[in-house]
């Protein structure tokens, strides 16, 4: 069903990129996920060619979806659809707008195109992916700290000064935090650039392979409160969306659930 799905994409010319849990099982940082998302290109004509796929798998209409339009995608709606499956119906949720990245041609230049058992995928890049993660489930947290340590060690990826202070900034776990530690606190305290500064003082105390506890303490509470502002934000980000679904409920505006989409 899935592969069909996909082929179906590719087929129709669809410009999507693959993200949330798929994307990252498939960057080896999650080992589950339900659901299909995408990111589509928010355009007039590619909301028609992903229509045209959808009306070939015989999707559906599913929970509060308003029309598949280019104007609601701009706004930052959600379009959640199921693809009937007489095994296992499959959830696919399409973005054209989704919180706190760039464009979709700008992340399409980032992404990466990877061998699936679906296909080849154009998977959106682990920097956008952590920032599509940073929501208000605290268990995308983990997800997101596995997803950094798994983009410095990609041989791909250049690591300076850029490349460590995000992954520092981006790192919501104590372990995985000591992890970068040991590896760039030669780097981080020979630095002259400016912005390992604050980094310095965070890793000068690691000796031995541990931090003190005091230390250790005072990480985990920062790794908390950046966990918490996140959290909040994405709150705040979704607040007008979720005001707009409820009018358009109100008004009757919104997709029948389980109806098929013509």
């Amino acid at each position: 069903m899935i592969k069909r799905f996909f082929h179906g994409l590719m087929e129709n010319e669809v410009e999507f990129l693959l993200i949330s849990g798929q994307a990252a099982i498939l960057y080896g940082a999650a080992t589950f996920s339900e659901d299909i998302d995408l990111w589509i290109k928010p355009t007039t004509g590619n909301c028609h060619r992903l229509r045209a796929a959808l009306v070939g798998m015989r999707a559906k209409y599913y929970k509060l979806t308003p029309q598949l339009d280019v104007s609601y995608m701009n706004e930052g709606h959600g379009f959640h659809f199921l693809l009937p499956s007489g095994a296992m119906d499959v959830f696919v949720d399409v973005m054209g707008s989704p919180p706190r990245v760039s464009s979709f041609p700008q992340a399409m230049k980032r992404s990466r195109r990877m061998t699936t058992s679906w296909g080849r995928i154009p998977v959106v890049s682990i920097p956008d992916l952590v920032e599509l993660k940073k929501t208000q489930r605290l268990e995308d947290y983990p997800v997101i700290s596995r997803l950094v340590l798994a983009h410095c060690r990609n041989p791909s990826t250049v690591i300076n000064v850029t490349t460590i202070a995000w992954a520092f900034a981006n790192m919501f776990d104590f372990s995985g935090f000591t992890t970068l530690a040991k590896r760039y606190q030669a780097i981080i305290l020979s630095s002259a650039d400016r912005r390992m500064t604050a980094l310095k003082r965070m890793v000068r105390p690691l000796s031995g392979g541990d931090f003190p506890q005091r230390v250790q303490d005072a990480l985990e509470a920062d790794i908390m409160r950046r966990i918490q502002s996140c959290r909040r934000a994405d709150q705040v980000y979704w607040k007008p969306i979720i005001a707009s679904l409820k009018r358009l409920r109100r008004q009757g505006a919104l997709m029948r659930a389980g109806e098929r989409v013509t």
